[in-house]
């Protein structure tokens, strides 16, 4: 959404931000496509054996589905954690201002590959895996977080902005001023604002798979994550546009974004503590008007005592030398 609003906005038109937007949407829209084609979903295997199926699904029962997804006390708990981060950097409005600063955000963002390591390797249990990857997240956040505070709140000039001008007039002001008084700062609060950024995204992402084995929940979880984390950005940007100059240059909205995250920080503590190992499902648990039941053995179904209930995927049993279904 961020991007489509960066393309129709006029002032844009011939800006580095356009270019950007149009390539984030390109990748966006390709995307799914790329990992369709690298990873069919009727090829995937799980660990133990379970083959994944897709199972179709319409528009109203999707919009439906998401929106009980809001009854879960654990994404109300998630709810800030996902708004705060976008909204907190959009209202500090340091602004990418060349190709370099790109770089070095996209660069931080491969710092994830070192959580995501860490986070899925079976060294202890999952928890502990949880609540040091959480510990990751806050340490980097707070680098983030110094850094683009500082690059705030040093002398860039605000005096000589005159508070008629337009934000885009603002915004370019400020950009020339901050990388010719603070290069080094400015450009290492993009570094690590993409290796915040990225962590914070990651490692919601993980939260909610252990949540819930259900595909389908996972999928509106991950949905509902996005579109909050979107709107969170685009509050921000309207609040920088909208309330009165004075307030954007007391920084009011962006220690109000601080504390924001700190508190979600502490709501996401609360559902740390109560990840398993195992999470709390079985084919059987889930509702589902449209299951069916089938007996899973020999060729006589009589003979065999394992009853299944196939929901959305089907699993090879191996009994001896032979496989059924």
């Amino acid at each position: 959404m961020g991007n489509l609003i960066a393309i129709r906005k006029p002032r844009d038109s011939d800006s580095l931000r356009l270019q950007v937007a149009i390539a984030v949407l390109s990748i966006t829209c390709l995307a799914p496509f790329f990992a369709a084609a690298i990873a069919p979903t009727n090829k995937i295997v799980r660990s133990n054996g379970v083959y994944l199926i897709a199972r179709g699904t319409d528009f109203k029962t999707e919009i439906k589905e998401s929106i009980r997804i809001y009854k879960n006390k654990y994404m109300l708990l998630l709810l800030p954690y996902m708004f705060s981060y976008p909204f907190l950097y959009s209202v500090c409005n340091v602004p990418l201002h060349n190709t370099l600063a790109i770089i070095l955000y996209d660069l931080g963002k491969l710092f994830i590959l070192a959580m995501g390591q860490m986070l899925d390797a079976p060294w202890s249990t999952r928890r502990t895996r949880g609540f040091v990857g959480f510990a990751m997240l806050l340490f980097f956040f707070a680098l983030s977080t110094v850094f683009t505070v500082t690059a705030r709140m040093y002398d860039n000039g605000w005096d000589l902005i005159d508070p008629s001008w337009t934000h885009n007039q603002i915004t370019s002001f400020l950009a020339e001023n901050s990388i010719k008084i603070h290069r080094v700062i400015v450009l290492t609060s993009y570094f690590f604002s993409g290796v915040a950024s990225s962590m914070i995204e990651l490692f919601g992402f993980w939260v909610i798979g252990t949540l819930t084995n259900d595909i389908r929940a996972c999928g509106r979880f991950v949905g509902t994550f996005h579109s909050v984390m979107s709107i969170g950005g685009m509050v921000g940007v309207q609040i920088i546009l909208s309330v009165p100059f004075n307030y954007i240059s007391l920084n009011i909205p962006m220690f109000f974004g601080l504390a924001m995250s700190v508190a979600s920080f502490v709501l996401l503590y609360f559902v740390l503590r109560r990840i398993t190992d195992t999470n709390d499902w079985t084919l059987g648990r889930i509702p589902d008007s449209n299951s069916s039941k089938c007996n899973i053995g020999s060729s006589d179904s009589s003979q065999s005592s394992d009853t299944y209930f196939v929901i959305t995927d089907v699993k090879h049993i191996h009994s001896g030398s032979t496989e059924t279904l």
